[in-house]
């Protein structure tokens, strides 16, 4: 995925030098591809780099957004790269400015969510900062939503059983790992047809 992402930013900044202006959705592309290219980065532990290129979506995922605000996709992303940094600061040990990005994010994932409440990564979004910020209920309340909208949505599913997890409650847990399970079959299925 890295090198899709280096090549992504390639071609992309390439055509900005040819033509300086993208339409709203390339600036979002070349804001992912950075942000791509950052989640290798996160892996190896090189953090400065790691924020230098969420740094760099987020420049062109403000660009976008300066294009469309009403693009849900585009409000979203702008949280996403808040949230991110908020958790890795979090990881090391750096809580209190880590939770305030968390917090600054919010709004970014609850303005998407009004803008499209159809879209699944939304609302668990907003289920992961009640989630992390130890309101497991809501936290709970939003996964359900999200997996209300999409049956064999994993992510929704999977947190919706370290949720119930971490809240004492194994057996509800138990039911939603067989359900992530189940979910993950009938998607390997769906890809072989």
């Amino acid at each position: 995925a890295a090198k899709e992402s280096a090549k992504s930013i390639f071609y992309l900044t390439k055509s900005m030098s040819i033509y300086p202006a993208l339409p709203s959705d390339g600036y979002n592309q070349l804001g992912k591809a950075y942000f791509n290219f950052s989640e290798g980065i996160k892996g190896k532990g090189n953090m400065a780099e790691y924020f230098r290129y969420l740094d760099s979506a987020n420049k062109y995922y403000q660009k976008a957004y300066s294009e469309d605000s009403t693009n849900g996709i585009f409000i979203n992303n702008l949280g996403t790269v808040l949230y991110n940094k908020g958790m890795v600061l979090i990881q090391q040990q750096q809580m209190q400015p880590g939770i305030d990005l968390l917090m600054q994010s919010f709004p970014y994932f609850m303005k998407a969510y009004t803008r499209d409440t159809t879209e699944s990564d939304f609302m668990n979004n907003i289920g992961c900062i009640y989630g992390t910020t130890n309101r497991p209920d809501s936290a709970i309340f939003w996964f359900e939503k999200a997996l209300a909208k999409d049956s064999l949505d994993l992510t929704s599913i999977q947190f919706l059983d370290i949720t119930w997890r971490n809240k004492g409650n194994v057996q509800l847990a138990d039911y939603y790992k067989a359900m992530a399970d189940r979910a993950r079959a009938v998607k390997t299925q769906q890809i072989r047809q």
